[in-house]
């Protein structure tokens, strides 16, 4: 098995301090949230399992405002046995990720490096763009170069695809349009015929329809705001802990985002892994 199982903790961390605010973050109900996740690093154990993010401007962090990104959220969640090495790109396609080109190499050098033997892959955003149209066909060709590429490294056990989410009509003055979600969501079904259950392994599926529901999560119609990234992060973590335990547990998750003192409320949503 590629994955560890997150340490129980019977306390909660109702927040942590931010350079601005004292921001109510995700609760993970078994697990207790890592402080200060936004500008220092995860607690390192000798059992530290390293999560490696693949992906463009989402998987960055854009649209969060200084709140934490989805895979920052995912590691908070996951606990103090697991670290994240972020090697999202903004504006990256599937073909600017490549084995053999800058970006691609850059990041097999950073997961290398720091011990990276997980890879979490979200890609497609861009790709659908009007400017790029990458058919579906190419797009699983990429797909399989990256995954092959990664795989073939010596180092990374595992690859987990998840769906990229939901982008509104005309986002960005009109960058995406009605071709671009049709391409889009061809993409979620190619993700599916690339998992082989084994080595490459079906992460999050609920994001599409989970934004496509909730648009007012996102900041320009393309990124996740602030409430949209913890949701985000929630989703990844839920479909880990999936892969990694066979059985689901609850996240509770934010709902308001306070702009007067920039707090994050939470409530007692339940989020899982296959819930939208």
């Amino acid at each position: 098995m590629f994955f560890g199982r997150p340490k129980s903790r019977k306390k909660l961390l109702l927040g942590i301090v931010t350079p601005l605010f004292t921001v109510g973050l995700l609760v993970f109900s078994l697990v207790i949230l890592p402080s200060h996740i936004s500008g220092a690093a995860t607690k390192v154990t000798q059992n530290t399992i390293k999560i490696g993010y693949v992906g463009d401007s989402i998987t960055v962090g854009v649209g969060s405002d200084g709140f934490p990104s989805a895979a920052q959220t995912e590691i908070s969640l996951l606990g103090d046995t697991y670290e994240a090495v972020n090697e999202g790109v903004g504006g990256t396609t599937t073909n600017q990720w490549l084995p053999g080109g800058y970006t691609f190499d850059n990041a097999m050098a950073e997961f290398r490096q720091k011990g990276v033997t997980v890879v979490s892959i979200m890609l497609g955003t861009n790709d659908a763009r009007n400017d790029q149209m990458t058919t579906s066909a190419q797009y699983v060709s990429n797909m399989r170069l990256i995954i092959h590429g990664l795989l073939s490294s010596g180092v990374i056990k595992a690859v987990i695809l998840n769906y990229p989410p939901y982008v509104s009509l005309g986002a960005q003055q009109g960058q995406w349009g009605t071709e671009s979600q049709q391409r889009l969501t061809s993409y979620l079904k190619d993700i599916d015929t690339l998992v082989n259950g084994k080595t490459v392994l079906q992460g999050d599926t609920s994001s599409y329809s989970y934004f496509a529901a909730h648009l007012d999560q996102l900041a320009d119609g393309v990124h996740p705001n602030a409430i949209g990234h913890a949701y985000l992060g929630a989703l990844w973590a839920a479909s880990y802990t999936r892969l990694s335990t066979d059985r689901s547990r609850t996240l509770l998750v934010p709902l308001a985002y306070n702009s007067t003192n920039g707090s994050l409320t939470r409530d007692q949503t339940t989020v899982q892994s296959a819930a939208w």
